[in-house]
């Protein structure tokens, strides 16, 4: 199964929600898709509410948008984290 990344776009706030396994075949796209939200926002949340899976290239997009956010000055909230990566200590 591959990862879909739904955006919802409002004038200043976008909400991405990310879909499926978040992987080595996905995360280029993911991350693609989460930076240029991040650059046309100043309020992004990351649902991952219906994320089945998550490697490591996968973490690694999600922490470069979340160090992305932080040098544009976007505000950047990752909601419904999955038990897979609770154990992974999110730095605001």
């Amino acid at each position: 199964m591959s990862a879909h990344a739904l955006v919802i776009r409002g004038s200043r706030r976008a909400v991405v929600q990310v879909t499926g396994e978040l992987d080595i075949a996905t995360a280029p796209r993911i991350r693609h898709t989460l930076l240029n939200t991040i650059h046309e926002h100043e309020r992004v949340t990351i649902d991952l509410a219906r994320l089945e899976f998550c490697d490591c290239t996968g973490l690694s997009a999600l922490i470069t948008a979340q160090t992305t956010a932080r040098n544009h000055g976007t505000t950047l909230t990752i909601r419904n984290i999955p038990p897979q990566l609770g154990t992974v200590s999110w730095i605001s």
